[in-house]
């Protein structure tokens, strides 16, 4: 005897209910089982879709996170940096702040080297985290596809995408197993209300001195990745559509890194950076790498408390017209 048709639809909601309870899960209590990375992204997120509005908007990667401190700049200053971040993410967010903010005065802009070659966390951070909305991440793919990203455009990654927006298990069970799915709650609270209390300052490497090669001196070449231009023009063109004044900067690398740097990997940075600047001349961009002593570094790339806060300083003095 067949079974009756509601009795079938019953059993099929049992049958899925742990699922569908666990993609709940996954979607209304990631702070149990995300990495330490999320509380940042989550609060730029955050950030820029209620609040206050700045006159100065500091945009970027972690390099920009940890090396830019708001509290010494002013009060109209907000860090809306995230660690991994590229030109990709940070239109985005600057989208989206523009939708809910009066535009700022300023954005001091600030990626390191080699992001403007690699989308490394693109899977791993901007889609893992639902960082994007649908229609945002549905132009994502179609400019990957104009301008061929493999690193987007992998094997599967529709699937992939659809997975990561559903919540789905086989993307979050092994991060929720190993945080025994609450257990890392109260460590991202703390970093997120940390992150909020300094509006969006954080350091990446708290050590007093690193002498450490970074990812840019293992490269010779920039390999300039197509969509991180695309990005970051779309990214300048918003700006200048807004009216809003940019500085393009960029961090400096610890001493033992920049010495081992290949010349035609500073020749080919330096060289797009001009570009950018032939391109768009209102725009202040600084088209050398600095450095400073190893032991203002906590880490391979990240500047510790008093690289930061020498670096702070020096943008504070250089540009004293936008913070005064």
């Amino acid at each position: 005897m067949k079974p009756s048709l509601p009795k079938f639809i019953g059993k099929c909601i049992l049958a899925t209910a742990p699922l569908l309870a666990l993609c709940l899960y996954t979607a209304l209590f990631p702070f149990g089982y995300m990495d330490e990375e999320y509380p940042s992204w989550k609060y730029q997120r955050d950030t820029a879709i209620r609040g206050a509005s700045y006159d100065t908007l500091i945009l970027g990667d972690s390099t920009a996170k940890a090396g830019l401190i708001p509290d010494m700049l002013g009060k109209n200053v907000i860090n809306l940096s995230m660690g991994g971040s590229t030109p990709i993410e940070i239109y985005y967010t600057l989208e989206r702040y523009l939708e809910n903010h009066d535009a700022p005065d300023t954005a001091f802009i600030m990626f390191t080297p080699y992001h403007y070659s690699f989308l490394d966390t693109f899977w791993q951070r901007t889609m893992y985290f639902n960082y994007l909305d649908i229609p945002e991440s549905i132009e994502v793919l179609h400019n990957a596809n104009i301008v061929s990203e493999n690193a987007i455009l992998t094997d599967g990654y529709l699937l992939d995408c659809i997975s990561y927006r559903l919540r789905l298990p086989n993307k979050y069970l092994p991060a929720m197993y190993n945080s025994g799915f609450i257990g890392r709650n109260n460590t991202n609270i703390e970093l997120y209300n940390a992150i909020a209390a300094n509006r969006g300052h954080y350091y990446f490497g708290t050590a007093d001195g690193c002498s450490d090669h970074n990812y840019e001196s293992n490269y010779t070449a920039l390999n300039l990745s197509p969509m991180v231009d695309l990005y970051l023009r779309k990214l300048l063109d918003l700006c200048a559509e807004n009216n809003i004044s940019v500085v393009l900067e960029q961090a400096p690398m610890n001493t033992s890194s920049y010495e081992s740097l290949n010349p035609v990997y500073v020749e080919e940075y330096s060289d797009y950076m001009n570009l950018l600047k032939t391109d768009y001349p209102a725009i202040t961009i600084d088209t050398i790498i600095a450095c400073y002593e190893d032991d203002y570094f906590g880490d391979a790339s990240h500047l510790n408390e008093k690289g930061a806060k020498r670096f702070t300083q020096e943008m504070l003095d250089e540009y004293a017209s936008i913070f005064n």
